[in-house]
């Protein structure tokens, strides 16, 4: 079986460490670079040259790039305005996969070469996987398909029902926090500068995929400047007896909102439509990342000025100290919903995944809906679930995913073995999948 892992920065180490253990079990493994820096110039490596040009955008491409446009940092966040070299990706992509056919992709799905790589892979019926931490439970992660949240089979594994309570409370009570969460080590001075020489050299090429050095320079300072207004206005007290709802902001940007709920990808417009939609006895609490980048902006302090409802909370406050506070809880692609829904916390979302698909956690296609999720909150109607249906869903979270942290910052031998019998147990149920479907087929003929 061949396999093709997709280079998103320093992920292609890891990936080369698994790719190169599964040789050993007999699979294929090649590696697409899109940034020559992540390059060791293997010869298991094909890599796709950074481009100066512009391009013609064929006819049939438009809705296409027009799609992948919107989930792209390069025009939400660094002011990008053309998207030719899309074209240009798009013929390297296709005809390498052309040329080594693989049957499974491994890749992210954040960057606009990730996403076009997909939508190949989706022409050509090559299973694209996403390998990426499920939350929870911890120190695990699923194989997302395509562009989506929707975990590829899983490990099938359970833990007794002692076992399970445990880690649940523990979530609950924030002794358990997801892995991405946890505190990097400090990067090394030499790599550290290393990387930021890079990225000023592909800026200086031209590189459509990275920022323009300059522009990055700029976005930072605007966000630290932002930051330290935010915090000035910011209040630490949750008003009592008024009816909260919080409103957790994501990270951005960052493909878990940037494509997976890329319809309420503007977090500032989510805000301003909450704030309008509300009754004015409401009170709209905004927590903000504690690493918050571009998602905090001029425009959310503005509204927190004008409107006495709308209270902007400061990013050093833990969420346990607020959410015993909140009657209702919205979120995009939020961790927060599985929170919310092991503790029966009301919660509303407006993307809906395989990860907060439960009974007590409500979809709202339409932000206008939210009163009627208030309104269920204060008649006390709010679905809730029992004890054994807390268990059943947290168990589907586990089936679903496999062993072992998809961090490029765990190149452990531990965590490499691990990821490698996670990786070498999804191929072989995939593996058993085709045989199945080619014998009905064959069935079906006879």
């Amino acid at each position: 079986m061949k396999i093709l892992f997709i280079e998103s920065r320093e992920i292609i180490n890891l990936f080369r460490l698994v790719g190169d253990k599964l040789k050993e079990e007999g699979y294929s493994s090649n590696y697409l670079i899109l940034n020559k820096f992540y390059s060791k110039k293997r010869d298991d490596e094909i890599l796709i040259p950074a481009t100066r040009k512009k391009y013609k955008v064929l006819k049939e491409n438009i809705k296409l790039f027009d799609k992948i446009k919107t989930s792209d940092r390069q025009f939400n966040d660094f002011g990008a305005k053309d998207y030719s070299h899309y074209q240009y990706y798009h013929d390297k992509i296709t005809e390498i996969i052309s040329k080594l056919n693989p049957d499974i992709i491994i890749g992210e799905a954040a960057s606009f070469q990730d996403l076009l790589t997909i939508e190949v892979a989706k022409k050509n019926n090559i299973l694209y996987l996403n390998p990426m931490s499920c939350r929870y439970p911890k120190s695990r992660f699923s194989f997302y398909q395509y562009d989506s949240c929707n975990p590829y089979l899983g490990s099938g594994e359970i833990k007794s029902e002692e076992k399970t309570i445990l880690e649940i409370d523990e979530i609950i009570n924030r002794k358990i926090l997801p892995d991405y969460m946890k505190k990097k080590e400090k990067t090394k001075k030499k790599t550290f500068l290393k990387d930021r020489f890079n990225k000023f050299l592909f800026s200086a090429m031209n590189d459509k995929n990275t920022p323009n050095s300059l522009k990055y320079i700029s976005k930072n300072r605007e966000n630290k400047r932002i930051r330290k207004k935010w915090e000035a206005v910011s209040k630490v007290q949750l008003i009592a007896k008024k009816f909260g709802l919080l409103f957790p902001l994501q990270m951005q940007p960052e493909g878990n909102i940037d494509v997976f709920g890329v319809k309420y990808r503007n977090q500032t417009k989510v805000i301003s439509k909450l704030i309008s939609v509300i009754p004015k006895d409401i009170i709209l609490y905004v927590k903000p990342n504690p690493k918050s980048r571009y998602e905090i902006t001029d425009d959310i302090i503005k509204l927190a000025k004008e409107n006495s409802n709308l209270i902007l909370l400061p990013h050093s406050l833990e969420m346990s100290d607020i959410i015993k506070n909140i009657d209702l809880v919205i979120t995009n692609t939020g961790t927060i919903a599985i929170e919310c829904i092991l503790n029966n916390t009301p919660i509303s979302i407006l993307s809906k995944y395989f990860f907060n698909t439960a009974s007590n956690c409500i979809y709202i296609n339409d932000i206008n809906d939210i009163n009627d999720i208030i309104n269920l909150v204060k008649i006390n109607e709010f679905p809730t679930l029992t004890k054994k249906e807390i268990l059943n869903y947290f168990n589907s979270l586990r089936r679903t995913s496999y062993e072992g942290i998809m961090s490029s910052d765990s190149t452990d031998n531990t965590n490499i073995n691990l990821l490698t019998n996670s990786f070498l147990s999804m191929l072989l149920k995939h593996e058993r999948i085709l045989l199945e479907n080619i014998e009905k087929k064959s069935n079906f003929v006879t």
